[in-house]
C-alpha cells in the first residue's frame, strides 16, 4: 500500500477516534482537522454552500445559548461547536479532492475490510473474554461493546450491507453475530427496514418489491407475535427500552414548547429529565423509567436548539437524503461491480440512518455515528461522480451510449 492511499484509509476510518476514551477525543479531532485543511488547501476548494450555511447556523446557534441560558457552560458550548466543524471538514475533505485522490475506491474498499476486522475482533474478544464494556442486561444475558461504545451499532449494520452486496456471507455471517452480542435494538431496526427502503428507492420488477415487502413483513409479524417468548428473552427490557423511548420522546416535545426559539440548551434535557417524567406519569412509575436521553434525533435538536438547530438539522438532512436518492436510483442500473456496491451501501445505510435509526435513537455532535454519515455520505458520492465521469468518458472515446463499464474489482479510476 503507497504512502498516499495509507493516509487516504486513516481519513476514512477517522470517525474511529470519536469511540475512544473522552480525554482523547478533543485532541484526535482538531489534529483530523488541521491535516484536512492543509489537505484541503493543497488543492481545488469544492464546497456546497447550502450545506455550509447550515452547519454554521447550527454552530451559531450553539455559539449564542450562553447569553440567553445562563445555566449552559459555555465550555461546553464551544467543544461541541469545535467537534461538530472537526466532523466535517474530512467529508468536505472527500468531496473537494476526489478526482485528486488516485485509489479512492480502492482504499474505500480497504477501509471496509479494516472496520470489518476492528468491528468482528473487538466485539468477540470483549463477550467472550469480558474486554472492555461489558453491560448486564440481564441475569443471564449481557451485551459487549469492547471500546467501540453502543453508538457504533449502525455501523456495523453499513458493513453489512456493503458484505452483503459483495456476496461475501461469511463476513455477513460474523457481523451479525457481533450486532447480536452488542445487542442494538435500533440498529437491528435499521438493518431489518433496509431491505425494504431499498425496494422502494431502486427501480426493479414489481414482483422483487413485493417479495423483499413480504419478507419484511413477516420478520415485523414473528418478532410480534413471538415478542414474549423471543423478544424479550433474546433482548432482555425490550419492553422498558419501548415505553422509555415514548416517555422521553414527550419529554423532549415539552422541553420545545416550553422554549421553542432557542431550545433549553445543549445537552440540557439530560439534566431535568427525571423531573419532567414525574410531571406526566405516577412518580412511582417516573422511578422506574429513568432514561434520561431523548431518544428521537430530531426531537432532542428542537428541545436543546429550538427552531434554528432544528431547521439546520431538517435542511442537512433533506440535502443528503436527495443525494442519496439520485444515487441510488443511478447506481443501480450499473453492471455489478465494486463501486456499484460502494455507492449503493453507503447510499442506502445513510438514507436509512437519516430516517429510521435517528428516529428511534439519539447521536450528539462528539459521537462516531455523525462522523461515519458524513464520511461515507461524501465517499459515496465522489465515488459516484467519479464514475460517472469515466463513463461519459469512455462512451465519448467510443461514441457510443453509456455501456462500458468497468466490472473488474481492479478496474480503479486513474489521478
Amino acid at each position: 500500500m503507497s504512502p498516499g492511499r495509507f493516509a487516504l484509509v486513516l481519513l476514512i476510518v477517522s470517525p474511529l477516534v470519536y469511540s475512544g476514551p473522552g480525554y482523547l477525543r478533543f485532541p484526535a479531532a482538531l489534529a483530523i482537522a488541521a491535516a484536512c485543511a492543509m489537505v484541503w488547501l493543497t488543492g481545488r476548494i469544492r464546497i456546497r454552500r447550502g450545506e455550509f450555511a447550515l452547519v454554521g447556523l447550527y454552530v451559531i446557534t450553539l455559539l449564542v445559548q450562553p447569553y440567553f441560558m445562563p445555566e449552559v457552560w459555555g465550555k461546553l458550548v464551544v467543544g461541541q461547536a469545535a467537534f461538530m466543524i472537526a466532523m466535517f471538514i474530512p467529508a468536505w475533505v472527500i468531496y473537494s479532492s476526489s478526482y485528486r485522490f488516485r485509489g479512492l475506491e480502492r482504499a474505500t474498499v480497504q477501509s471496509m475490510n479494516v472496520l470489518f476486522f476492528i468491528t468482528v475482533a473487538s466485539l468477540y474478544l470483549s463477550y467472550f473474554f469480558n474486554f472492555g464494556e461489558i453491560v448486564a442486561a440481564s441475569s443471564d444475558t449481557r451485551r459487549a461493546f469492547a471500546w467501540l461504545g453502543d453508538r457504533y451499532t449502525p455501523v456495523i449494520v453499513l458493513l453489512i450491507i456493503y458484505f452483503a452486496m459483495q456476496k461475501s456471507w461469511l463476513q455477513v455471517l460474523a457481523l451479525l453475530g457481533a450486532l447480536l452480542i452488542t445487542g442494538g435494538k435500533a440498529a437491528m431496526l435499521l438493518l431489518t427496514m433496509s431491505p425494504l427502503l431499498y425496494a422502494l428507492l431502486a427501480p426493479m420488477p414489481r414482483r422483487r418489491r413485493v417479495l423483499i415487502a413480504l419478507a419484511v413483513a413477516l420478520t415485523g409479524v414473528a418478532a410480534y407475535v413471538g415478542w414474549d417468548v423471543v423478544v424479550s428473552r433474546l433482548f432482555p427490557g425490550a419492553d422498558w427500552a419501548f415505553n422509555s423511548r415514548l416517555l422521553a420522546n414527550q419529554v423532549g416535545l415539552m422541553y420545545f414548547v416550553s422554549n421553542p426559539w432557542f431550545g433549553v440548551g445543549i445537552d440540557q434535557s439530560i439534566y431535568g429529565a427525571a423531573d419532567a417524567m414525574q410531571s406526566i406519569i405516577d412518580v412511582s412509575e417516573a422511578e422506574a423509567y429513568t432514561m434520561p436521553r431523548i431518544h428521537n434525533a430530531f426531537l432532542r435538536t428542537a428541545a436543546e436548539t429550538g427552531v434554528f438547530g432544528l431547521t439546520a438539522l431538517v435542511g442537512l438532512c433533506l440535502m443528503w437524503t436527495v443525494r442519496c436518492v439520485r444515487i441510488i436510483v443511478t447506481a443501480h442500473q450499473w453492471p455489478r461491480s465494486v463501486e456499484r456496491n460502494l455507492v449503493i451501501s453507503g447510499s442506502l445505510w445513510s438514507m436509512g440512518f437519516i430516517w429510521i435509526y435517528q428516529t428511534v435513537d439519539w447521536f450528539m455532535g462528539g459521537e462516531n455515528q455523525l462522523a461515519f454519515l458524513l464520511m461515507f455520505s461524501a465517499v459515496s458520492e465522489a465515488i459516484y461522480r467519479r464514475t460517472l465521469r469515466t463513463r461519459s468518458m469512455t462512451a465519448g472515446a467510443t461514441k457510443l451510449p453509456l455501456k462500458p463499464f468497468p466490472t473488474a474489482p481492479t478496474a480503479y479510476l486513474p489521478r
